[in-house]
């Protein structure tokens, strides 16, 4: 279905090419008076425009491939793992430099983790996510997404001390830095640092990211206020089992 689809609206893209390709050798083998022996330019020019027609034909067929499979694989995320994976999979395979495809595969392993637990699920979100940032270390939402591994990390292995939640934090900075009007990543912060006890620290991202929303007049960040109403009676909770 997908290479149909993919077949179909290549046409529209490689049409015009090839009308001008078929003209060219009309010209050629139909009208040999108008055409001077000694003069091949025009062969020249009628191959390399057909092999322009086919070279776009392949790479843009790959390209469309690539995105209704990435496209229709992120609609299976929440739903369908192995689908979602298998189609991501291959939007990888058919465009590798696309930052976008690797970081939603790396963020569909990271799903996985956190309702299996196992490290071959953990081990391949961070390479996609790796593979991401490599390809667009300026992306806040890759940044973002790994920080949420390595949160689910602590979470499931409490032995391993607060390092992995100071990975989050820093990846969150960092993101934070890179999107400097958007309040998520400080929330997101916020979160770890409540579960790190640094009852200060998080208070301190709260607080930005407050005003940040504030400044902001964007309707779908207002959202986010339930997560700050959870994350001050989280903070409160731990002052008082504190306190006790």
């Amino acid at each position: 279905v997908l290479l149909f689809q993919a077949v179909f609206h290549d046409i529209s893209a490689t049409f015009a090419l090839s009308l001008l390709s078929v003209w060219w050798l009309a010209i050629l083998f139909t009208n040999r008076s108008e055409v001077d022996e000694n003069n091949q330019r025009p062969v020249f020019f009628a191959a390399i425009i057909l092999l322009a027609a086919l070279l776009t034909a392949g790479f843009s067929s790959a390209d469309l491939m690539a995105r209704y499979a990435w496209r229709h694989g992120r609609d299976l995320m929440d739903s369908d793992f192995p689908s979602a994976v298998l189609l991501t999979e291959r939007a990888v395979r058919l465009n590798p430099l696309h930052a976008g495809m690797s970081r939603d595969l790396g963020n569909i392993f990271r799903l996985m983790y956190t309702r299996t637990g196992k490290m071959d699920d953990f081990n391949n979100s961070l390479k996609y996510l790796n593979r991401a940032n490599i390809l667009n270390p300026y992306d806040p939402v890759t940044l973002r997404v790994a920080a949420g591994l390595y949160e689910e990390l602590a979470i499931r292995n409490p032995d391993s001390g607060a390092k992995p939640l100071d990975v989050a934090l820093d990846m969150l900075n960092e993101a934070s830095k890179l999107a400097p009007r958007n309040p998520m990543p400080l929330l997101q912060a916020s979160n770890i640092a409540i579960r790190k006890g640094s009852l200060g620290d998080a208070l301190g991202y709260l607080d930005r990211a407050i005003g940040i929303e504030r400044s902001e007049e964007h309707t779908s960040e207002l959202q986010s206020h339930s997560f700050i109403s959870y994350a001050v009676f989280c903070l409160k909770k731990k002052k008082n089992d504190k306190n006790e």
